[in-house]
């Protein structure tokens, strides 16, 4: 009796086609004529097979095993020729104490097909995955100019694969499972050339494993890599996923460590700077199980910036106390519900309507005895989640400042676990963009030029027009007025389709700044501040003890990557000349940054926020890489919005 641990070995297609057919339980377990579908291979006769560390034997009409699943096994024998066999439907050997032996009855299945039971001679070799992208559903907010809903998406790229020896691959099947040692189903093909595939029957919020199969001289392939079988959880609705074997092999690139990327350990790489694996702050060369840079799991990302979620029908919305309409209105500092009355006409609203003012740019929430502002001080971060939503079509929710945005996507949950503000390790990956634009078409795109680009160009003059109307009659201008001076446009408008970065993610880069949970402490006098563990996200520690210089000027202002000696690609951050080599810094020369810059408010020795990727007013200084240190955690600005994400835990 013996185990065998050999690499899998494939049947012919034709029997592949037959097991299934004739497999009503689980096909993993199939011997057939002295294979089995995994492809230990048998031999003729042999009586004892240990299959999954599962010790099974069997006779010609009876089979006694330590099981915890129905099993199903086609037995070989030199007398016996090919007989098909399988546990009785009464005997729930599947249901049974594994610690116990388990006799049961076995019935005769049709006799297999004549068809070529030969061992493949070819080994299929995976070479990795390039790129996933799932987003969920979008449904947009319903108003007079409606943006279209999108269905939920799942697609994947991957590497060519090669065979042992060599041979012409003639097409690739792509198998579907919903647990990773599951039964895999065929849920389509591509030809030879064609290396992704979009998987339209996907569910959201679900968990799918896939494997990419070469059919090769009639036999389809598995390959037998660590990373051969994709796990992919689909998000929720207008939510998008950062993958995290995607995620780690993209930065990985931006810290020139493609080459010490392990495909074995989740597409990690070799680093030892800020925001590697359980980074602290303590500087200096890590622990080696320590050094590596690791997302640590996969993440969900709002599609869109958070939103105003104004009500549509109100009584006494916007203009007329006897007619429903959408509760939106142009100049007033507050719906009065005390004196009635909203720009001179009746607006006492409803519990849990939601009030938007285009020109103030303020989100206001009815509750049981009052209108309260996003930003009041009496607000709660219950009622600032019920006053927003992640829906497309929305003014984004701005003059909220980053402990109230911390408190808000807290307020927003994924199941009953909350979100979270975005750390600056984790905007980064987002922001990425598809890896078939140039850095000139990247560089046009964030900086506004051109159609369908981000919205750092004032609103995109020529294609969005600003009025001073209650309802606009362009509703991608529905966030500000003409005379407001803001050119902020609603969440995933059209007009800034092509604003999307290589995982689905809207405005990443211009329309209105994000807050995220980083925090620092210094003086813009000496240009320069030090990170801390964030006070409102005690995972975040990314920047802890990292000197963040702006080398030229004197308080205040900015300051163009490109005059940093050095940069973080990881975390975005510019540094001086010469830093320290466990740091693992590059040339700023050698990162593509578009022109993006930093800024340091002015202020003295206090606690500040980090908001970043610029806003409408940026122009070239949106991107990816734009960041600003605030005054404070506490400050508020009209271009300033929220964006909120979930970990998805392994």
């Amino acid at each position: 009796m013996r185990k065998i641990a050999r690499p899998p070995i494939a049947l012919s297609t034709a029997l592949q086609e037959w097991q299934e057919l004739q497999n009503p339980y689980d096909s993993r377990d199939i011997l057939f004529c002295g294979e089995l579908s995994r492809g230990f291979p048998i031999e003729a006769g042999q009586e004892t097979v240990i299959i999954e560390d599962t010790l099974e034997r069997f006779s010609t009409r009876s089979l006694s095993a330590k099981a915890q699943r129905f099993a199903v096994v086609a037995l070989c024998g030199l007398a016996l020729g090919c007989g098909r066999y399988g546990f009785d439907s009464e005997a729930r050997v599947g249901e049974s104490d594994a610690s116990s032996n388990v006799d049961a009855t076995v019935n005769d299945f049709d006799a297999a097909p004549d068809v070529d039971a030969a061992v493949s001679p070819f080994l299929a070799v995976h070479n990795g995955w390039v790129h996933v992208r799932a987003v969920g559903a979008t449904t947009p907010k319903a108003s007079a100019s409606a943006l279209a809903a999108i269905p939920s998406s799942l697609e994947f790229v991957w590497q060519p694969m090669t065979i042992d020896p060599v041979a012409t691959i003639t097409s690739y099947g792509i198998y579907r499972s919903q647990s990773a040692d599951g039964i895999y189903e065929q849920v389509g093909s591509t030809t030879s050339d064609v290396l992704q595939f979009r998987d339209d029957t996907a569910n959201q919020e679900s968990v799918y494993y896939y494997q990419v199969r070469p059919l090769v001289e009639g036999f389809s392939l598995i390959a037998t890599e660590g990373d051969a079988t994709l796990e992919v959880q689909t998000p929720p609705e207008n939510m998008a996923l950062l993958h995290r074997w995607i995620a780690n092999q993209e930065v990985c690139g931006l810290l020139d460590q493609s080459a010490s990327v392990d495909r074995e350990n989740n597409y990690r790489c070799d680093y030892t700077g800020p925001g590697r694996l359980n980074y602290n702050g303590d500087i200096g060369d890590p622990p080696a199980n320590e050094s590596f840079f690791d997302f640590e799991a996969h993440h969900f990302v709002d599609q869109f910036e958070l939103g105003c979620d104004y009500t549509l029908q109100s009584i006494g919305c916007p203009d007329d106390a006897n007619a429903a309409g959408p509760c939106l209105g142009i100049g007033a500092a507050a719906p009065d519900a005390t004196a009635n009355n909203k720009n001179g006409n009746v607006q006492v609203g409803n519990e849990g309507d939601v009030f938007y003012d285009r020109a103030s740019n303020h989100c206001y929430y009815k509750n049981a005895t009052a209108w309260v502002a996003a930003n009041g001080g009496g607000t709660t971060d219950a009622e600032r989640a019920l006053m927003t939503s992640n829906a497309p079509g929305l003014p984004p929710l701005v003059l909220v400042g980053q402990v109230d945005s911390w408190g808000t996507c807290q307020s927003h949950f994924v199941g009953a676990a909350p979100k979270q503000l975005l750390s600056r390790k984790l905007q980064v990956a987002a922001s990425a963009w598809p890896a078939e634009l140039s850095e000139t078409e990247i560089y046009d795109i964030e900086a506004g030029v051109g159609p369908l680009s981000c919205n750092a160009d004032q609103g995109h003059p020529g294609e969005a027009t600003f009025d001073a109307l209650v309802l606009p009659d362009d509703f991608a201008t529905l966030p500000a007025t003409v005379g407001s001076g803001n050119r902020v446009l609603r969440t995933g408008d059209s007009t800034s389709s092509q604003c999307r970065s290589r995982y689905g993610i809207s405005d990443m880069a211009g329309n209105v700044w994000e807050w995220l949970s980083d925090q620092s402490v210094g003086s813009d006098a000496g240009r320069n501040c030090f990170g801390v563990p964030s006070s409102l996200d005690p995972t975040n520690r990314d920047l802890s003890d990292v000197a963040i210089r702006r080398s030229a000027g004197g308080g205040g202002g900015q300051w163009d990557l490109s005059a940093a000696p050095e940069f973080l690609p990881a975390l975005g951050i510019p540094l001086e000349a010469n830093p320290v080599s466990w740091l693992q810094a590059r040339p700023t020369a050698e990162v593509a940054h578009q022109g993006d810059g930093m800024f340091m408010e002015s202020g003295s020795d206090s606690l500040r926020g980090t908001y970043v990727g610029g806003s409408a007013t940026s122009g070239a200084w949106a991107g990816r890489y734009p960041i600003n240190l605030s005054r404070s955690p506490t400050e508020s600005h009209q271009r300033i919005g929220v964006r909120c994400a979930f970990r998805v835990d392994p």
